[in-house]
Parts: structure tokens; C-alpha cells; sequence
């Protein structure tokens, strides 16, 4: 993720200002908690130490609020879920 979004209305904008991370750490955390391996990537000093601070727990409701959210695409894996790629 490039930079956090300027839609205050965005659930992923929402969820970051809920837990004070960025909408990428809330990304990446909720990839960590559903078991899926995470290669961040950034050239800028201050994003590579967010995306290594994930010490904070996204609470199951949220996690389910993100699941619904799935639109199926991805913006990383040419098939949308890494996993159904055979």
C-alpha cells in the first residue's frame, strides 16, 4: 500500500485510526493473523519499521468486517488468493 487512503469513510481508514497503526499495518496484520507469510516491501526508512510493528491484535469482529470486504481480486497475487493457485 502506497499511502494510507483520503476517504475517512474507508473501513480500512477506520480500523487504523481504531487501533493508531496505518491502514497497511492493519493490512498486514490481519494477513499475519490469518496465517499467511507477508513480504512488505518500501524503500522509506519510516514504512519499513511500521511494517515490522505489528504488536497489536485485531479483534475477531474486525477481522470478519475485513473478510466481508473481499472483493475476490488482490492487488499482489495474478489470481486473487495465493492459496487456490495450483
Amino acid at each position: 500500500m502506497y499511502k494510507d487512503s483520503e476517504d475517512v469513510e474507508s473501513p480500512f481508514k477506520q480500523l487504523a485510526i481504531q487501533y493508531n497503526v496505518s491502514e497497511a499495518q492493519i493490512l498486514l496484520k490481519w494477513a499475519l493473523q490469518l496465517g499467511y507469510a507477508i513480504l512488505p516491501k518500501s524503500i522509506q526508512i519510516d514504512r519499513m519499521k511500521d511494517n515490522f510493528d505489528l504488536n497489536f491484535t485485531i479483534d475477531e469482529n474486525d477481522m470478519l468486517l475485513i473478510e466481508t470486504l473481499d472483493r475476490g481480486g488482490s492487488v499482489t497475487w495474478e489470481y486473487g488468493d495465493p492459496l487456490a493457485v495450483k
